[in-house]
């Protein structure tokens, strides 16, 4: 490897080798580096934190990888450099040491391209390792004869989800409870180090996958991967430390008392008062507060509640009642719904 240019080695807390690499591609690439003096022959990183965990090699090198690629074409150790593979958790760790040593911003364009961030994936272990993509998929648990099975939504959107090349099967009730908190662990952390960064890409795909798997079943035998009482678990205080800002704070307001104004089904500014006692499962029937679309406040309209519907197209349908049977009235964008159960 030494080719008459400066070299540098990395010593590690975990592997007494260290690593010999490039100088001035390394110090390129990192400020702390770069403020090493131009004589150093040693980068002792072994006292490099990361949850409290000295850095491991492993994470360094694929830092090396990604440094060697974005300035030289090729990773430092090719049979290391697997982007294919990445999880949640090395990810994290990989982001997490390049903050710490003030990495250059090409670093993180290069490690969380698209191409990267369609194969990231959620590793959880349970009795079996099993793989949740974030690549827009929706995952839930459904039980079937006290049978659980993490599976996505079939829906034009959605494929069959494998884990580590096999279709996933059956777990157990036990191997539901040790997904869930690995599932959140993984998440606040990348949420974390992703508004730590400004990583806008990488906070997109992690909105994505936290939006779908709070679900949108409302089937008895189905619960969702992130329960809505667990989002303080993603949303950490360090989470919103890190991302909440007072312009943001303002925005969220704004939008909140819109909302408000715009919710058809409930709240004080409701379009309409539903009648829960004539709720069937697909249509209910519900009064008009206001003027609305041709109909007169006080008027008795049927809404179309099917739920598969109402997940595919994004609106609820608004029927009157007439002589020669319903007459449909129009749409109204699911944006401006709550669910039928909603509080």
């Amino acid at each position: 490897m030494d080719d008459g240019r400066p070299q540098l080695q990395i010593k590690v807390a975990d592997v007494d080798e260290p690593l010999l690499v490039d100088a001035r591609t390394v110090r390129s690439c990192s400020d702390i580096a770069y403020t090493l003096p131009t004589s150093a022959t040693v980068w002792d990183l072994s006292g490099i934190l990361i949850e409290g965990q000295p850095v491991k090699r492993k994470t360094v090198i694929e830092w090396l990888n990604w440094v060697y690629v974005s300035l030289l074409g090729a990773p430092y150790n090719e049979w290391a450099h697997q982007p294919e593979t990445t999880t949640a958790a090395e990810l994290y760790e990989l982001l997490a040491f390049s903050d710490s040593i003030a990495s250059a911003p090409g670093i993180y364009r290069a490690c969380l391209s698209d191409s990267n961030l369609r194969r990231l994936r959620i590793r959880a272990t349970a009795a079996d390792p099993l793989d949740l993509m974030l690549d827009g998929r929706e995952y839930r648990f459904t039980e079937y004869l006290r049978t659980g099975y993490v599976h996505p939504i079939q829906n034009a959107n959605s494929v069959t989800l494998t884990g580590l090349g096999t279709d996933i099967g059956p777990i157990s009730a036990q191997s539901e409870a040790e997904i869930k908190p690995q599932v959140l662990e993984q998440v606040e952390k990348l949420l974390y180090v992703g508004y730590k960064l400004k990583l806008e890409p990488l906070l997109q795909r992690l909105h994505q996958f936290i939006a779908a798997s709070l679900g949108t079943a409302k089937e008895s035998y189905s619960r969702a991967l992130i329960p809505h009482d667990q989002l303080a678990a993603i949303y950490s205080p360090r989470v919103l430390e890190a991302g909440y800002t007072e312009e943001a704070g303002r925005q969220a307001w704004i939008q909140s008392q819109l909302q408000q104004q715009q919710n058809i089904l409930h709240g004080p500014n409701a379009l309409f008062e539903l009648d829960e006692d004539t709720y069937s499962g697909l249509i209910a029937k519900a009064t008009l507060r206001r003027d609305w679309n041709g109909l007169k406040e006080g008027e008795v309209v049927d809404i179309v509640l099917d739920w598969t519907y109402f997940v595919e197209h994004r609106v609820v349908q608004v029927y009157k009642r007439t002589k020669s049977g319903l007459h449909e009235y129009g749409w109204i964008s699911a944006a401006l719904c709550a669910t039928p159960d909603a509080a």
